[in-house]
């Protein structure tokens, strides 16, 4: 399987970066405008204030011509973002479109198998008949000329030796009768063999056809890699531009004569902060004691701690659970699940299992998560499948622990075949890495 370039990952890194700069310079003038307010806080700021004023219109108009140039690369990255899923959606088309023709080719082959074994029966009823009649003749021929003289030199009478006559005449039409059905026969089950073999014949040029196809497709693919480069190359430029910028930033302080009231709001924001920590804190007790009384209640009613391993032929986790950087463009920085390689299985070793029985709830393609699969165990609790490249199930089925229920794969933002593997508790992410484990 080929893997998918990561060069988006630059575009969504600049995008943040400005909102970054812009924050952090923010918040550094903040820091360098209180000291100076505590220094002195009744000097005249005036010269300061005007200098200030002036650089600050300056970088607003380098701002704009920055945003303006960032549109641009947003757009492009749009853009490759649906040629991406044109793409995917081609890709797959062409699998399903050759698995299909596989089983035709096989169902053919077998109707072919059955027809020539026809054929060799109807060809041995033609011989067995044919044998039978030359039989019967030669035993009317030897034997013929013998009874005819008894009749004539006996106590037979004419219509006698008539009836005689037309029974062997009688048995004569009805020998070529029979034999000309069986050749009849014969002659439809060769028809039938010489169609199915054309058939056969024209599903084969079909395959190949649809191989060239994909061969195109890969083409294209590699096409568009170059053009992701040359992307990845004009954020570059931009990245510095941003860097200078944000120097310039940070060498500026705020407006000057809102020194003291800035500092006023600064000590406001820190208090606004503490009491947002200790807010967040006192939610995340409360959230972690829910979901240890959602988790106790999970192990009354169901065993969470028997999930099985969703990809058997493999172990490797390539990304946990929790804040990252994206590995390729569109991917999120909070992984809300994990990542299990599978690059380097092939064939049936890349079948993903269902970790625990539940309902199929979505069976489904979006051009992020590619081809996934959702399933309800229960009490609150549901497992994540991604990126699949074939699903083998549907919405509503009910799956059992350790069904195949998917080819993991390559579809949606992926930087390679891969299966995407998440937990959720009444609808919250957990690290899956928490309740089961490769070796285990």
């Amino acid at each position: 399987m080929r893997k998918k370039t990561t060069a988006f990952a630059w575009v969504a890194i600049c995008l943040s970066s400005l909102l970054f700069t812009l924050v952090g310079a923010g918040l550094m003038s903040l820091g360098k405008a209180a000291s100076a307010a505590k220094a002195d806080t009744t000097k005249s700021y005036q010269d300061e204030i005007d200098a200030a004023k002036k650089r600050k219109e300056d970088l607003e108009k380098e701002k704009d011509e920055l945003a303006a140039k960032l549109e641009e690369l947003k757009q492009k990255k749009s853009d490759m973002d649906a040629y991406i899923e044109t793409l995917d959606k081609q890709y797959l088309e062409l699998l399903d479109s050759i698995d299909a023709l596989e089983e035709e080719i096989t169902d053919s082959e077998a109707e072919l198998a059955k027809t020539k074994e026809e054929l060799v029966l109807a060809k041995q009823k033609e011989e067995e008949q044919y044998e039978t009649m030359k039989r019967r003749i030669r035993y009317m021929y030897e034997n013929g000329e013998t009874g005819l003289l008894d009749i004539l030199l006996g106590d037979g009478t004419l219509a006698d030796m008539l009836n005689e006559m037309e029974y062997r005449a009688e048995i004569t039409k009805y020998d070529n009768e029979l034999l000309d059905r069986y050749y009849e026969a014969k002659l439809q089950v060769e028809r039938t063999e010489a169609m199915q073999t054309a058939q056969l014949e024209k599903l084969n040029a079909l395959m190949d056809a649809r191989e060239i196809e994909l061969a195109a497709v890969d083409e294209l693919i590699a096409v568009k890699s170059a053009e992701i480069a040359e992307l990845a190359a004009s954020i570059g430029v931009d990245e510095e531009m941003l860097f200078n910028y944000w120097n310039e930033i940070m060498s500026e302080g705020a407006n000057i004569e809102e020194l003291e009231r800035k500092e006023a709001e600064r000590i406001a924001e820190e208090e606004r902060k503490r009491k947002e920590e200790e807010e967040r804190l006192r939610r995340e007790a409360e959230e972690r004691k829910k979901q240890q009384q959602q988790l106790e209640e999970l192990k009354r009613n169901q065993d969470i701690e028997n999930m099985l391993w969703p990809l058997p032929k493999s172990g490797r986790v390539t990304s946990g659970f929790g804040y990252r950087n994206a590995p390729t463009a569109g991917a999120s920085t909070y992984h809300r699940g994990i990542d299990i390689g599978a690059g380097d299985l092939s064939g049936s070793d890349r079948n993903v299992v269902a970790a625990l029985a539940g309902t199929v709830i979505e069976a489904s393609y979006n051009k992020t998560s590619g081809r996934y699969i959702k399933i309800d165990h229960g009490n609150g609790l549901v497992t994540a499948y991604l990126h699949a490249d074939k699903l083998y199930v549907n919405v509503g089925d009910y799956i059992e622990r350790g069904q195949v229920i998917m080819l993991a794969g390559n579809t949606g933002v992926s930087s390679g075949p891969h299966l995407h593997f998440g937990i959720f508790i009444n609808g919250v992410a957990v690290d899956p890495l928490k309740y089961i484990s490769y070796n285990k």
